[in-house]
């Protein structure tokens, strides 16, 4: 592909080739009628040089007179085609050339008709080609004819040299306008060039400034040109920096949502996915962009064939689709998907927002409310039974009174022991950062161990601190509550001779505390259900001691309110290892 330097040399060229060629059959027909227009002045002359003569003797003999002086054939003809006088015929023809030489040629014909002919003819007599002029005068009342004769050779030659010497001018005159078509074309096209060069890089999304500085005037057209253009390029760019700024900030912004966002085009392929949609489709999020929506089923059947479904009824109706979807059977996962319709019905934008944690929420409250109104439910049952049997036998004896009496107030205290629990976790739950104060969590868990030691005197507390421990920032009371839980859990739970292992570690920014016990250990199953309100592993065995499966619920509430961690492993028959991990007071407030 020619530059458009080249281009416009090119065709200037060319043009100027075009001319030449154009010129050329005019310049040989130029020659031709300069030679003609020769002739026809030198017969005028002749004319006028005889014309005076006082007869036709007298023409003759000045014709005759002019014979040195003459460099081409003459003749003179009556109107009748009687040769008078030929400079040439006359010594070849003898004095056959007076009385028998008459001559019939068209251009002496058009010379008596019109005043002037011309003609090319080949002559016998001298065996080649003349180029003849015959021009007509006045004579004593009669028509005469003076006819020149000139080689059509030294015409042709004269045209052939005049052709040389017009193709060697073109040709240097070709040279002389393509040195300076060259030098008018680097001259103009330079900055254009460079202007070019300069922008090449904008394909990679580079704008650089460009420099005429050393090309041309700044002033020049193209100077301001090259102006304009970098204006332009710092415009564009400032739009470029503040498109790429929004569209990283709403990137951001749509990356933190925890509803997946997908938008599709009228053909199916998806433009644009989020963070929360890739995890949706179980992918990654630069692995979305550019496939189509059919391309997932092999994965998510029924989820794509719902999302295609809303897709195209929102863009027929133009209106916005909703549909719940729910995927799992024991684990359920359960979408609202809401597809916008683009405008011109160039696609559609889908939502996806997971409403698991809402349906958790409702489950969880209704079995809140039947976990608590059966328990609440039980020991009223108790009492009301044991209530009815001393008003239904008011004659009992007094170790049967005193039997149905201490079941009543145990099952009261159980009652109460529940009601408190429920206010405990209550009151957790609305638990303000505001009551949080210093805490020696040392001192505290070293009270904690003590206080099970005094009331278990079978227990044996392995206890192990490691380096020194920062202090905490929370409730303590929460806290101490947390791990006498725990501690309790771990007695309660054990073999005949309960042995626990306490071990205090101090982290970076945070402290581990770790209570492994003998105990009779989790089933695999109910492991990650423990912490979960009202449930309970062994229900004979948490009845026996007064529990009511709000425990470790409450733990881990607690915990969770100081921003902390906590996490259990277990092996069935061997017993439980509690691990929780808290910030630091020091952690919390640089």
């Amino acid at each position: 592909m020619f530059s458009y330097r080249k281009k416009l040399l090119i065709s200037q060229i060319a043009l100027l080739l075009i001319f030449l060629v154009l010129l050329y059959p005019l310049v040989e027909k130029a020659v031709q009628n300069v030679v003609r227009r020769s002739l026809e002045e030198r017969t005028e002359d002749l004319i006028l040089k005889i014309k005076d003569s006082n007869s036709v003797d007298q023409m003759v003999q000045k014709l005759k007179d002019q014979e040195l002086l003459v460099f081409f054939r003459v003749s003179l003809i009556s109107d009748k085609g009687i040769v008078l006088y030929d400079s040439h015929v006359r010594g070849l023809l003898g004095e056959e050339f007076q009385e028998n030489y008459f001559v019939e040629h068209p251009e002496v014909v058009a010379a008596i008709k019109k005043g002037v002919g011309y003609n090319e003819d080949y002559s016998k007599l001298f065996s080649q080609t003349f180029a003849y002029v015959a021009i007509s005068f006045e004579f004593q009342g009669k028509t005469y004819v003076i006819r020149t004769a000139f080689p059509l050779k030294q015409v042709a030659d004269l045209k052939r040299d005049f052709k040389i010497g017009f193709l060697s001018f073109g040709i240097v005159l070709l040279i002389l306008f393509s040195v300076m078509i060259l030098f008018v074309l680097n001259r103009l096209s330079r900055p254009i060039q460079h202007i070019l060069n300069a922008i090449k890089d904008y394909k990679e999304g580079v704008l650089p400034k460009i420099d005429l500085s050393d090309v041309i005037d700044i002033q020049d057209d193209f100077g301001k040109l090259a102006l304009t253009l970098n204006s332009l390029s710092d415009k564009i760019k400032d739009q470029i920096n503040n498109l790429t700024s929004q569209k990283n900030e709403n990137e951001s912004i749509l990356d933190s949502l925890m509803e997946g966002v997908i938008a599709v085009n009228e053909m199916g392929s998806i433009t644009y996915a989020n963070y929360m949609a890739a995890k949706i489709l179980t992918t990654q999020k630069e692995k979305v962009i550019s496939r189509s929506l059919v391309s997932f089923k092999d994965k998510h059947l029924s989820l794509i064939d719902t999302c295609e479904k809303i897709t195209s009824e929102c863009q027929i109706k133009e209106e916005i689709v909703i549909e719940r979807f729910i995927r799992g059977d024991s684990t359920k996962t359960i979408l609202d998907i809401i597809a916008i319709p683009k405008e011109r019905k160039q696609g559609a934008v889908l939502v996806f927002q997971d409403k698991t944690s809402d349906f958790k929420v409702v489950e969880m409250g209704k079995d809140f409310i039947a976990n608590a109104s059966h328990e609440l439910r039980t020991p009223i049952t108790v009492i009301r039974g044991f209530a009815e049997t001393l008003q239904d036998i008011p004659d009992l004896s007094k170790e049967m009174l005193s039997n149905i009496t201490d079941k009543i107030v145990k099952t009261c205290q159980r009652l109460d022991l529940l009601v408190k629990s429920l206010l405990t976790l209550a009151d957790i739950e609305n638990l303000s950062s505001d009551r949080f104060e210093k805490i020696d969590f040392v001192t505290m868990l070293e009270n904690c161990i003590y206080f099970i030691q005094d009331s278990y005197k079978n227990v044996e507390v392995n206890y192990e601190r490691k380096a020194a421990i920062d202090p905490i920032g929370g409730d303590f009371h929460l806290l101490e509550l947390a791990v006498l839980n725990i501690l309790e859990n771990s007695v309660k739970y054990s073999k005949e001779k309960p042995k626990i292992q306490v071990v205090l570690t101090q982290w970076a920014s945070e402290i581990e505390l770790k209570i492994t016990d003998n105990g009779i250990g989790i089933p695999s199953a109910d492991l990650e259900h423990i912490f979960e309100r009202f449930y309970r592993v062994d229900k004979a065995r948490s009845r026996r001691f007064g529990g009511a499966g709000l425990g470790l619920s409450i733990v881990r509430t607690i915990i969770e309110k100081h921003h902390g961690k906590i996490s259990v492993t277990s092996k069935e028959g061997e017993g439980s290892c509690f691990t929780i991990f808290l910030p630091s007071y020091f952690s919390l407030h640089d």
